[in-house]
């Protein structure tokens, strides 16, 4: 395992945690944070992250998606175009912190091409 940061997966999706603390082991309820351009996420609060990552999700960019991802999973290589369309619309589904319509909006657009939504039902 490595000695990253981790923090509570609720908590990266918007939600609540009972402990607000960085966790310094991974466990059931925790991710690991990835290396930012080959260093630990040392200089990046999460809420930064957080703020960061909605307003991106929010913006809908596919070019601003893949910055961010570049930015965030520098180990991992940049999917295709439509892969990242797809995977703004999943995430936008899956992240309490946006907006209802949006979270809606990404819903419909994934059902119409026969994705399926990452929300918990609370999407209308």
């Amino acid at each position: 395992m490595s000695a990253g940061r981790y923090f509570c997966k609720q908590q990266f999706l918007g939600g609540q945690h009972c402990d607000d603390r960085p966790h310094t082991i991974q466990c059931a309820e925790c991710i690991e944070m990835e290396p930012r351009v080959g260093e630990l996420f040392s200089d990046v609060t999460l809420d930064d992250f957080i703020a960061e990552r909605d307003a991106v999700l929010i913006d809908g960019d596919l070019d601003k998606m893949i910055a961010f991802h570049q930015i965030y999973y520098s180990r991992r290589p940049v999917p295709p175009r439509e892969t990242v369309e797809v995977s703004l619309h999943k995430a936008r589904t899956a992240v309490l912190s946006l907006p209802a319509e949006v979270r809606a909006a990404s819903k419909a657009w994934l059902e119409e091409r026969g994705y399926k939504s990452m929300d918990d039902g609370d999407v209308g």
